[in-house]
């Protein structure tokens, strides 16, 4: 649209990826209730003269704050870790939202930049406001407009924005379904840096591994269904750290313990189940009855292989059933 206003670079990718920017429209009494909470420590960005007019809002809703809110140009040069860029669509002009939905939605016209030479001004503008976050940038509309609509709707089909729901929180919806995930297997990591599967330790150590598998969990749950399989794993470990934390110390708990195991090897945690099986061979009324322990745990070994390869089998059969009617078709 505007080839001569920056001057072309090689293409730049990123190391690494956060969370991508969130967008949603939002009554000014929700934006107001997370930006004035003290641990929130977001920077508040907005056309430079909407700043006051929007302080004035904030305080209304909240009777006090102390957001920083910069106008966009007064914050040029600047960085911030989290960065809420509010109403800068709001603030166009009814031309200016028709001028941007034609941009945002067809080729660029003949004469697009001299006939619409504002849009140039705004695009600067929203450049320098979305690259002064280094790790969040959340853009928030108090008012549905056109330019914002379509804005939302290019971005979101492209995949590179999420869109924040009316009664949704920036935190739950600012992560992709991947993000949370990756975000879990690092709760579970610091797990393991806590307890060891040849030992638990001490009971506080417990405690920690404890707490971040809870995280973890927490994480897995949120990435919906990519993170369902690691639910099971993270639970199922949780209780394999318990167990090898207290040990063996009643008979009834060999029978859990082989059951346990079963669990273990129905998700494919090997070494958890030889762990556990280490823990039974060490107990007390293991050294009474070894056999009859060998038996219980080799049948349920046994009947869980037994199953996935029956499971294997029979999807392999449905897939060469369905290429048999692909190559009769």
């Amino acid at each position: 649209f505007f080839p001569g206003s920056v001057k072309r670079l090689a293409k730049d990718d990123g190391l690494c990826k956060g969370p991508r920017p969130a967008m949603g429209v939002w009554e000014m009494a929700k934006l107001a209730s997370l930006l004035c909470n003290p641990e929130s420590g977001v920077i508040v960005l907005t056309p430079d003269d909407n700043v006051d007019e929007l302080k004035r809002e904030l305080s209304e809703q909240v009777g006090t704050t102390t957001v920083t809110v910069l106008g966009i140009r007064a914050a040029k040069g600047l960085d911030f870790a989290e960065v809420v860029l509010v109403d800068f669509f709001k603030c166009l002009d009814a031309q200016q939202h028709k001028s941007w939905k034609k941009m945002l939605h067809s080729s660029p016209p003949p004469g697009f930049r001299d006939n619409h030479p504002e849009v140039e001004t705004q695009l600067k503008l929203l450049y320098t406001a979305v690259t002064r976050p280094q790790q969040r940038l959340t853009m928030i509309e108090t008012a549905p407009s056109k330019a914002a609509s379509s804005f939302l709707a290019v971005l979101r089909n492209q995949d590179k924005l999420v869109e924040l729901s009316t009664n949704s929180t920036i935190e739950t919806h600012l992560l992709t379904p991947d993000e949370w995930l990756a975000r879990g297997l690092d709760f579970a990591l610091e797990a393991s840096g806590h307890t060891s599967l040849a030992g638990v330790g001490r009971e506080h150590d417990l405690t920690i591994a404890l707490t971040w598998l809870n995280n973890s969990i927490e994480c897995f749950r949120k990435a919906g269904k990519v993170g369902l399989a690691y639910v099971g794993k993270a639970h199922v470990h949780t209780e394999v750290l318990r167990f090898l934390h207290n040990g063996v110390q009643k008979e009834d708990h060999e029978s859990a313990l082989v059951e346990l195991v079963k669990r273990c090897i129905t998700q494919a945690m090997w070494l958890e189940a030889h762990s556990l099986v280490s823990c039974l061979i060490t107990s007390p009324y293991y050294q009474q009855q070894p056999e009859f322990y060998q038996r219980q745990v080799e049948q349920n070994v046994h009947a869980v292989l037994r199953s996935s390869c029956i499971h294997e089998v029979k999807g392999e059969a449905e897939e060469g059933k369905e290429h048999e009617k692909t190559v009769d078709v």
